[in-house]
């Protein structure tokens, strides 16, 4: 177990099974080797908007770009996703086994230790607790499977789900690939890799399940109306397929189903945002955004490198982390307007929350909070 020398460690028994949480309970950093900086604006990085040589150490809530509020470094691999709580709490779940509640000043509160192997995926539902996806874990002598936990905001095992298994060699088919959760009614989807899609109620228990026939299915999100997207990983045709709560294939018209297939490549994130429409991240390289009647509005193709991970706020600007580790924000009209090299690795996860911030996490080890264009700043 990690210490951060800041507490005592407490373990904590959970209701289904035993496992290690370690509190952080308060007191003051200690100067050696600490699990998160907070960079300050004399060193923080900076990159103003594209084509600019703008810079905003002078007065922090005047910056046309973003800037680094905190890097967290406590987890001891690659950090796998990232997701926001309302109140500014943030959980980030990676390949050490872990998945950890850092609190809105970077410093951890908590962290959920236990004999299973990689955190995939991770979201947040609206009263703060965690949802978060494994590789596999060992289920019995002769069975893995991925398996999917929920957490209370004090890091109590409130439920998992395990019936995602598989006889297969570890790191094999069953692994949870992402998650989504349905925040009007808690249900949470999960995509894995056994090419099935599940409804998870939010007691634990299973809805439904939807076979992915030959396509390996790689990222799911819900909309605001409970429609449920679908993306297509490796060995599938690239497509993005809508079902509804139900599980079932939404027509586009009387004979069509919801598709879209502008991709050339696997499809690795998608997100819903401001007016419904859907954005996508790809390993061609693009991001476009698709509108509820699966036509292309725009694409975005000036990157080299893979986009890897994809989140919209309210206002319809997406915001696209790279296989460089470097972040992007693209306008409502899929315009550039400011790039920011956030982490030294491929960024794995992004979230924006209602304020503008925006946080990421990357396989270079760490999750960031990044500040833009003045987010948490008075208003005039």
């Amino acid at each position: 177990m990690a210490s951060t020398g800041r507490s005592n460690g407490l373990s904590i028994p959970a209701r289904l099974l035993t496992v290690a949480v370690t509190c952080v309970l308060g007191g003051t950093l200690a100067a050696a080797d600490p699990p998160h900086r907070v960079v300050i604006s004399e060193s923080s990085q900076f990159v103003g908007a594209a084509g600019s040589g703008g810079g905003g150490e002078d007065d922090l809530c005047d910056i046309d770009g973003a800037e680094e509020v905190w890097r967290f470094t406590e987890h001891e691999s690659s950090v796998n996703d990232v997701a926001v709580t309302d109140d500014g709490f943030v959980y980030t779940t990676g390949s050490d086994d872990t998945l950890r509640r850092v609190d809105p000043d970077g410093s951890e509160v908590w962290s959920f230790e236990e004999a299973v192997m990689s955190g995939r995926s991770v979201v947040a539902d609206g009263e703060g607790y965690a949802y978060f996806g494994t590789a596999f874990a060992t289920i019995s002598n002769t069975m893995r499977g991925g398996v999917v936990r929920k957490v209370s905001p004090q890091g109590t095992l409130e439920w998992e789900f395990t019936r995602i298994r598989s006889d297969a060699s570890p790191g094999g088919q069953a692994s949870i690939h992402d998650l989504d959760i349905d925040l009007d009614d808690g249900a949470v989807y999960a995509v894995a890799g056994d090419r099935t899609v599940r409804k998870i109620n939010r007691f634990g228990t299973q809805s439904w399940s939807i076979s992915s026939g030959n396509n390996q299915d790689r990222t799911v999100a819900v909309n605001y109306n409970r429609n449920v997207f679908i993306g297509d990983g490796p060995s599938g045709d690239e497509t993005i397929r809508k079902v509804d709560r139900f599980g079932n294939p939404v027509p586009v018209t009387n004979f069509v189903d919801w598709s879209f297939s502008g991709h050339e490549d696997m499809v690795n994130d998608i997100a819903v945002g401001g007016g419904g429409y859907l954005h996508t991240a790809s390993r061609d390289t693009t991001v476009r955004q698709v509108n509820m009647d699966s036509r292309q509005e725009w694409v975005f193709d000036e990157n080299e490198e893979t986009a890897e991970a994809i989140a919209v706020d309210a206002d319809g600007y997406a915001y696209v982390g790279t296989r460089t580790g470097v972040i992007q924000k693209l306008g409502p009209d899929g315009e550039m307007l400011w790039e920011y090299a956030a982490h030294d690795d491929r960024v794995t996860g992004l979230e924006v929350d209602a304020t503008g911030y925006i946080y990421s996490s990357s396989t270079d080890g760490s999750a960031a909070k990044l500040r833009q264009d003045g987010a948490g700043c008075p208003s005039e």
